[in-house]
């Protein structure tokens, strides 16, 4: 066994702060963590306990004696050899003499390319999440040509909008058609982040000091079918990661072109955005490992046709979309268990858009152990007498289309919730709370106010999408639900 001996390392600490953001974590560490985002001053403890195993050194349980270790770190200056050969085993692409450059002129000439591409991929997912309605103006006009429903805001194929709202759930409704494909060949090979050679989630997790961001299993859109009876969607298996290194990263990648090129636009033919021409028949989902999204604008309505529809606005204090409205409820269609491979259950779009009701209007923290503890809607508490009218037809749930997000190529089902009476009045205005992420609205109802909606920059195309067609058969969706079209 070699000696150990301390080796100089000057400001020590502002160098492993540093390096630990911009070099990526060795996945065999990753494991050892446990830990998606191990960062040295957020999870001091974790990350300490992972440094010295991954240097071979046995840790105490309450770390005092590795702590004092690290604090005299600090205080000198100085790397025992073995702790320094096991920071660079834990991220891919740390060199020693990084560490040790005798000058801060030494040491950034060192990192520099590391360094430059990092700031460039930082830059841009700080414009990208915060520029969101300019980024779709953009790409709204880029695909013009393949849209098939120009005036809203989502890509459409031919056929994807529907002439009339398909009834799903309420009086005789019925719900879209679904395959799942267990063996559903895998998307090709994620992209990497061009100058890192990184995974984009990687990096946006090193980004985010206090991201809680995981795996977790998602039902991945592999082909869309509408005809006039109705959405059939195959699905199959896929994880949260490939959809942000698939899709999120196209709006990574735009991002940054706008940064480089203002007022420009880019050559369609795809050679300015390499990322994107990969996926370049965006209504190809195989092409990609995408989620679906599901929007639903929630109207409230009295005997005479009057009412309001509900909206969320996102704090200014959110990292993502600060200032964006969205409809309500949205959400993700995802399995709402763990581990089970595909569930039947699962394949209704009722349930997404009533767990996202119940979840976001309601208050329900019923579905967050779901995952561990298998449930259906009907198990919800606060959920039962809005089911009661769904199954009495007082309240109908809409298919109005499908369309795909023009930044990150998402597809997402659009629909729309109709209750009758008073009860959602009584039952949820008094209930609504801002929180952290944002405060809940309403609107008197109308189609010119929901015209104005779908026209305002802020607002997600999905959510402008459901929006637009709404008003378009205003009177259609607030007639008598017998009267309504099921598939």
């Amino acid at each position: 066994m070699s000696a150990i001996s301390p080796v100089p390392v000057p400001s020590v600490k502002d160098r492993i702060f540093t390096l630990t953001k911009l070099f990526p974590l060795n996945p065999r560490v990753r494991a050892i963590s446990g830990q998606g985002n191990l960062n040295p001053e957020i999870r001091v403890g974790t990350w300490i306990r992972t440094w010295f195993l991954a240097s071979g050194r046995k840790v105490t349980d309450d770390l005092k004696k590795e702590m004092k270790a690290w604090e005299r770190i600090k205080d000198d200056n100085e790397l025992p050899s073995d702790l320094l050969k096991g920071l660079c085993g834990m991220y891919l692409g740390l060199r020693q003499e990084m560490l040790v450059a005798k000058s801060e002129d030494e040491f950034i000439e060192l990192i520099r390319p590391r360094y430059d591409g990092y700031h460039a991929c930082a830059q841009a997912i700080g414009f990208y999440e915060k520029s969101r309605s300019e980024l779709h103006a953009l790409m709204h006009r880029y695909y013009r040509a393949k849209n098939s429903n120009p005036e809203l805001a989502v890509v459409t194929a031919p056929g994807w909008i529907p002439d009339k709202p398909i009834l799903i759930a309420g009086s005789r409704g019925s719900e879209p058609k679904f395959q799942f494909e267990t063996d559903a060949e895998r998307s090709p090979r994620r992209p990497k982040v061009p100058d890192l050679d990184e995974a984009f989630h990687e990096v946006r997790q090193s980004l985010s000091l206090k991201s809680e961001m995981t795996n977790g299993e998602t039902y991945r859109p592999l082909q869309v079918e509408v005809t006039q009876a109705g959405l059939r969607l195959t699905c199959g298996p896929g994880f949260y990661f490939d959809y942000q290194d698939s899709c999120e990263i196209l709006g990574a990648e735009l991002a940054g072109w706008m940064l480089k090129n203002p007022g420009l636009v880019p050559n369609p033919n795809g050679t300015d955005l390499p990322l994107r021409k990969q996926v370049e028949d965006i209504f190809n989902l195989r092409n990609r490992c995408a989620v679906l999204g599901v929007s639903t604008l929630l109207i409230a309505v009295d005997g005479n046709r009057k009412g309001k529809y509900f909206w969320h606005e996102r704090s200014q204090e959110v990292a993502v979309n600060p200032g964006s409205r969205s409809v309500v409820p949205s959400g993700t269609f995802q399995p709402f268990s763990a581990n089970l491979g595909s569930h039947p259950g699962d394949f209704n779009i009722t349930s997404t858009v009533l767990r996202e009701f119940a979840e976001e209007l309601l208050g329900a923290d019923d579905f967050n152990d779901a995952a561990k503890h298998p449930m259906s809607v009907r198990d919800c508490e606060q959920l039962r007498p809005f089911l009661s009218q769904l199954d009495e037809g007082r309240a109908t749930i809409h298919f109005l289309g499908i369309g795909i997000d023009p930044v990150t190529t998402v597809p997402e089902v659009l629909t729309a919730m109709v209750f009758r009476g008073d009860l959602l009045m009584r039952s949820v205005l008094e209930d609504f709370t801002p929180n952290f992420e944002g405060t809940f609205g309403t609107t008197p109802l109308s189609v010119e106010a929901l015209q104005y909606f779908a026209r305002l920059p802020n607002v997600h195309s999905a959510s402008a999408a459901c929006a637009s067609l709404v008003a378009k058969h205003y009177d259609y969706l607030l007639s008598s639900p017998n009267k309504s079209r099921a598939a």
